[in-house]
C-alpha cells in the first residue's frame, strides 16, 4: 500500500486532526492517568512481538528499520502517554547522549502512527497494555 507522503504544513495539519488517545482520566482531578515508569517495558515488549527485535537491539546503536521502528514506538510511548516525558529524560533512559535524536525518533513515529497501519496497530497495542496494567481495564 502507497500511502502519499505528506510534509511540511499538510503533515502537521493531518497530526494535529488525528483522534486524540483515550487514556484514562483521573477519578479525582479529571486529568489523564500518568501511565509513566512502565510505558518503556509494555513498549518494549510490543516492539518484540511485532518486530522481532530485543531490548538490547532497542537501548543499542543499530540502524534497522525494524529495530528503528521498535525504538520509535518507545520514544512515541513515553512522549505522548500520561503526562509525557522530557525529551531529555527520554534520551536518558534510552541511553542517547544527545535528545536530538529522539525529537528526530518522535517525528518519525507520528509520521508512522499515520501513515504505517503495523505501526498504529503496536501503538495501540501499547496504549492498552499500558492502561490494563493500571487496572483500567480487564
Amino acid at each position: 500500500m502507497n500511502a502519499p507522503v505528506l510534509t511540511g504544513q499538510a503533515f502537521w495539519r493531518r497530526a494535529e486532526q488525528a483522534a486524540p488517545l483515550a487514556l484514562p482520566d483521573c477519578p479525582c482531578c479529571g486529568r489523564p492517568m500518568p501511565i509513566g515508569r512502565g510505558v518503556l517495558e509494555h513498549a518494549l515488549t510490543v516492539a518484540e512481538a511485532t518486530w522481532g527485535v530485543s531490548r538490547a537491539a532497542v537501548m543499542g546503536p543499530s540502524r534497522t528499520r525494524p529495530v528503528s521502528m521498535g525504538r520509535a514506538l518507545a520514544v512515541w510511548a513515553m512522549r505522548s502517554l500520561g503526562a509525557g516525558l522530557s525529551y531529555e529524560a527520554i534520551a536518558r533512559q534510552l541511553g542517547r547522549l544527545h535528545q536530538s535524536s529522539v525529537v528526530a525518533l518522535h517525528q518519525k513515529a507520528i509520521a508512522a502512527r499515520l501513515t504505517d497501519r503495523q505501526f498504529a496497530q503496536a501503538c495501540d497495542r501499547v496504549v492498552f497494555a499500558a492502561t490494563a496494567a493500571k487496572g483500567e481495564r480487564t
